[in-house]
């Protein structure tokens, strides 16, 4: 398995984490407002069920995981992109030359 077919699975597992992360922080949204809220913004957790409030490390977790997820799978096209441009130029100086046969 060539180093190519790595990088669109590897961008593919970044963007379902991200994604994951991201509707877990939606979900969670009271969770989140209550780590952020301060006495001076605006900000503030509504009133939810008893027990169903997301820890703040778990926020946390999930803010990591989202912000890591969306790192890597840019990463992930810039990478499998340049090695892609090297390999167009590669073959686009080989492919339309005309055979030349050697001198001698």
């Amino acid at each position: 398995m060539s180093d190519i077919i790595h990088y669109p699975i590897l961008t593919a597992l970044f963007t379902l984490v991200s994604f994951v992360a991201m509707i877990w922080l939606i979900i969670n949204a009271r969770g989140v407002a209550r780590l952020f809220a301060k006495r001076t913004n605006d900000l503030e957790p509504g009133p939810a069920p008893r027990g169903v409030t997301a820890s703040a490390r778990a926020v946390w977790i999930a803010i990591v995981l989202f912000v890591l997820g969306g790192f890597g799978a840019f990463l992930m096209l810039f990478l499998s992109g340049e090695r892609q441009e090297i390999d167009a130029i590669d073959g686009r100086a080989t492919l339309g030359a005309p055979y030349i046969p050697p001198a001698g």
